[in-house]
């Protein structure tokens, strides 16, 4: 698998840009970033994560 494929569990997402879930939720509401829904797990695709963090996503993290 290319590294681009993998989908990233919200807890994964929340330490690799150091932000609370709460935080994560905000951007999902706010269209920053799209997961998917596979059943009743939420997951972030690497490809996803990447286009937010080109979007220069991560420079608002807050000191949490």
């Amino acid at each position: 698998d290319a590294p681009e494929d993998k989908n990233l569990p919200i807890l994964d997402l929340c330490s690799r840009w150091n932000i609370s879930k709460g935080t994560v939720h905000n951007y999902v509401k706010q269209g920053l970033i799209n997961p998917i829904k596979l059943g009743r797990r939420v997951l972030f695709p690497m490809s996803e994560v990447l286009r937010a963090e080109s979007n220069g996503l991560t420079k608002f993290r807050g000191g949490r």
